[in-house]
């Protein structure tokens, strides 16, 4: 269906939540381009989106070029399916440049890497074993997840992989915009900002759901659409912002949460005496619920990106206490005052990342 306020601009969603948005935008030569083309090994996901093209009378062999906000698998699992049943012979899949590695060969060889590579900064090598152990869910589990075979990326020859910079220009079907680069939900998640029309399109720039996520850049994601402050917001799951009203608070919720989330773990930790138990805190969190395994691997994903956080903003150090099979957290209150206090500076430095 159109987007309301958008000549020209489609949206067609799934009731499965994991598939995102896939959005086609006329080009006016008879062609079309899709930002995000997402799930393909779940058919009637695609089914359902090559359905809805049809009833909007969009025939989906007339895509030209493929645009995507990150390169995760529910994004650009459909790539290589589009671009087999498309008319043109030279579709060119745009990726941000810090994931188009997610879209080409080897991409299921370098998860491990990219995984281990993130958490080494936190906490040693050795420890997915005892998170396995004390039942947060290790990185080989996560692994394992991101390439099973529902999960897995068809990887496109590296000449059809074009990478996307920060500031670069894109024609996305009648409009001309800009890629901004934000980071936070993947290394490489990027905006696209449309001014002619007063729209942003967002993807996923407030999900959390990979421990390599990181929180200061998914803020900065939130200023930036506070400031550009758009009509229209073009997201990656939900329902549509189509109103300004409803974009400033898409915004906001971020900068609200920040206020919850660091406040809560701060006072959390301080009745402890400065040092808290992660996993005695999931266990609260969670109460019964923590016996199932995947539950409580969920939970302490969503944590670890929290606590990185206050590690990268100088609140609080995490570290692995080896006789207890645990990770312990430690927070100065005083601290999270300041940083709380001083808000919109850390905002604007967070904005440079």
């Amino acid at each position: 269906m159109r987007v309301p306020g958008l000549q020209g601009v489609y949206f067609y969603r799934h009731q499965l939540g994991t598939n995102c948005v896939v959005y086609a935008l006329e080009r006016g030569d008879g062609a079309l381009d899709l930002i995000d083309t997402g799930i393909y090994y779940i058919r009637p996901v695609l089914a359902s989106v090559v359905r809805g093209m049809a009833r909007d009378g969009l025939d989906f062999h007339r895509v030209k070029n493929i645009f995507h906000t990150h390169g995760h698998f529910d994004h650009c699992q459909a790539d290589k399916w589009f671009i087999e049943r498309s008319a043109f012979d030279d579709v060119k899949v745009f990726c941000p440049a810090g994931d188009a590695w997610r879209l080409q060969r080897g991409n299921d060889e370098r998860q491990l890497g990219y995984f281990l590579g993130h958490m080494k900064r936190y906490v040693r090598l050795g420890t997915d074993e005892m998170l396995s152990r004390g039942g947060f869910g290790s990185i080989a589990w996560q692994f394992r997840f991101f390439v099973s075979r529902l999960m897995k990326i068809p990887p496109l020859d590296a000449g059809r992989v074009i990478p996307l910079h920060d500031g670069a220009t894109v024609r996305i079907g009648a409009h001309e915009g800009r890629v901004i680069t934000t980071g936070g939900h993947s290394d490489g998640h990027s905006f696209f900002h449309f001014p002619g029309i007063d729209a942003l399109v967002i993807g996923d720039h407030d999900a959390v759901n990979e421990l390599t996520c990181d929180y200061r850049r998914i803020i900065k994601a939130a200023a930036i659409i506070r400031d550009l402050d758009p009509k229209v917001c073009l997201v990656g799951h939900q329902g549509i912002p189509a109103t300004r009203e409803a974009c400033r608070a898409k915004a906001e919720h971020w900068f609200t949460k920040l206020h919850h989330v660091v406040g809560m773990l701060a006072r959390a930790t301080d009745k402890f005496g400065g040092e808290l138990s992660m996993g005695y805190f999931m266990d609260k969190l969670l109460g019964y619920l923590r016996r199932i395994s995947w539950l409580r691997y969920w939970t302490f994903q969503n944590l670890f990106v929290l606590v990185k956080l206050l590690v990268d903003e100088g609140i609080g150090t995490i570290a692995l206490v080896e006789e207890r099979g645990d990770l312990v957290l430690s927070v100065s209150f005083n601290a999270v005052n300041d940083f709380l206090d001083h808000l919109d500076e850390r905002v604007a430095a967070m904005k440079r990342l």
